[in-house]
């Protein structure tokens, strides 16, 4: 079976050599062709050479909409496989990254080692791949109480992942008062006495996924 050529796109230098460390590490009929720090340049190689998977990692700059870049370049390489991998994902962003027409997501608190492996062939061979965490945000989207929003989960797992209100606020695209008061109105529907305490209570009401690798409910 021929290789399976990918290119990386990652800003951060230290995340796109990794990437191709595992990949190289890995073998298994896969090849690392080429890497890049930027979109444009990726698209100009991508114009004269072979490229059966795409792996876009999440240290692009704020600036970038990820999805319309997705559309884009999946108009220019319909054959493309697209992979996303971030750090601390919403559930919204993955699911408009699926939507756009990305045909995998990894979580990087899952054993990446063996989700890229998984996620490469997977995707090859023309199936879907979510890493576990990324499938928990996605099914928890799926599953909201009544009177809660997917923009509600965004803010509750960023501010379980330590992220400040200004951080939040850049991150999902709202104004840093928003932040505030969701979380607020949060507090006040669940009556918790504090964010370390509504956290907990979305975790007990698994509003949120759970950190325990071994929990797959």
């Amino acid at each position: 079976m021929p290789d399976i050529h990918i290119v990386v796109i990652a800003s951060n230098a230290l995340n796109r050599s990794g990437i191709e460390s595992l990949i190289v590490k890995a073998s298994q009929g896969m090849k690392a062709t080429a890497s890049f720090g930027d979109l444009p340049s990726a698209d100009r190689f991508m114009k004269d050479n072979r490229v059966d998977i795409l792996i876009v990692d999440d240290t692009l700059p704020r600036s970038v909409d990820v999805g319309r870049v997705i559309r884009k370049l999946l108009t220019q390489h319909p054959s493309l496989g697209i992979l996303m991998v971030a750090s601390r994902p919403t559930g919204s962003l993955i699911r408009r990254v699926l939507d756009c027409g990305a045909r995998g997501f990894l979580h990087k608190d899952d054993a990446m080692d063996i989700t890229l492996v998984e996620a490469i062939h997977g995707m090859r061979k023309g199936g879907l791949y979510l890493s576990r965490r990324a499938n928990q945000l996605v099914q928890v989207q799926r599953t909201l109480p009544e009177k809660m929003s997917g923009r509600d989960v965004d803010v509750l797992q960023l501010t379980a992942d330590g992220f400040e209100a200004k951080e939040i606020s850049a991150q999902i695209g709202v104004g840093e008062k928003t932040v505030y008061r969701i979380l607020d109105n949060l507090r006040e529907h669940y009556g918790a006495q504090n964010n370390a305490n509504l956290i907990n209570i979305a975790y007990h009401a698994k509003l949120l996924p759970s950190n325990d690798p071994n929990d797959h409910e």
